[in-house]
């Protein structure tokens, strides 16, 4: 049966529809990574800021050993969790422009994936915070706390690598490849004819990288910067500690309250960049008109 043939008419507006549907998915995306961000980072304050806040204000532990290492453990898993966050939302990122109409991203083993591969991580990471954890008795009082003698270098230096080197670089590799691609497909994008069969590529391209290379590149910016804020004074304190430069106290206090902030702030650098992709998309509306005049 002879099929009629899609004029260029008729085709710029099924690519306008598409892009709209892809924009509207795009942005229950969004909604979804935030829903994922908000208890990741809820639990940071919770488990790790609260507790160390009221170990601060007591004079001697009172809740016993097993209370003990729960807590040190699950105040573990939350930074490790809110930091592996931020990798897996990068990597994300990189997929949607790599491969912008992919359907693995709608699946759902890979919205399973996203969420529960920083928990994971995070939990096989902190399990031998468990056999470290004691109670400490010191000046007739009785701590919390992490008993590292013998291998205190080798934690913390493990420590620096999981949480703030390796993070960063898959971070800065994952928003700078994005830059680098938006960047060559907007550049071929220039060099190529209006040919029938680029129509798809140019309209998709034109449409949704320009934006996204703008904001992929404020966003690499503000997070590798927020991140390496946070993170960098925290971790340094602990080395500098380590090799006898600095003590407990003063600036080490200081240094090391600042890395639960990236979990204040992300969130917070998240919205402000994807808020528009909240509101009711206008080309989307259009379309929908378009299709039910033809």
């Amino acid at each position: 049966m002879h099929q009629k043939r899609l004029t260029p008419k008729d085709k710029l507006y099924t690519i306008l529809y598409t892009n709209d549907e892809m924009h509207d998915w795009e942005r229950n995306r969004v909604e979804e990574v935030i829903m994922h961000q908000t208890p990741t980072h809820l639990s940071v304050g919770i488990l790790h800021i609260l507790p160390l806040t009221v170990n601060h204000f007591t004079s001697t532990w009172a809740l016993g050993s097993a209370i003990c290492k729960l807590q040190f453990f699950l105040s573990n898993v939350s930074l490790y969790a809110s930091t592996y966050l931020i990798v897996i939302i990068g990597i994300d990122r990189f997929h949607s422009v790599f491969k912008p109409l992919s359907t693995v991203r709608q699946m759902r083993h890979y919205r399973l994936l996203m969420v529960l591969s920083p928990w994971t991580l995070g939990t096989l990471i902190s399990i031998p915070v468990l056999y470290w954890t004691v109670l400490y008795p010191i000046c007739e009082r009785v701590i919390c706390t992490p008993d590292l003698r013998g291998i205190r270098k080798v934690v913390l230096v493990s420590n620096a690598f999981l949480l703030l080197f390796i993070p960063a670089v898959l971070i800065f590799l994952c928003y700078g490849l994005i830059v680098f691609l938006l960047c060559q497909r907007l550049k071929g994008e220039k060099h190529s004819g209006f040919r029938e069969q680029d129509l798809l590529r140019s309209t998709q391209t034109s449409k949704t990288f320009t934006k996204a290379n703008r904001r992929s590149t404020i966003i690499t910016f503000v997070v590798g910067i927020t991140f390496i804020f946070c993170w960098m004074p925290s971790v340094l304190a602990g080395l500098l500690n380590l090799y006898g430069t600095i003590g407990y106290g003063g600036w080490f206090d200081i240094l090391t309250a600042l890395s639960p902030l990236n979990s204040v702030l992300n969130p917070i650098i998240f919205l402000s960049f994807n808020h528009r992709m909240f509101k009711p998309s206008v080309s989307y509306k259009y379309s929908r008109t378009v299709e039910t005049r033809a």
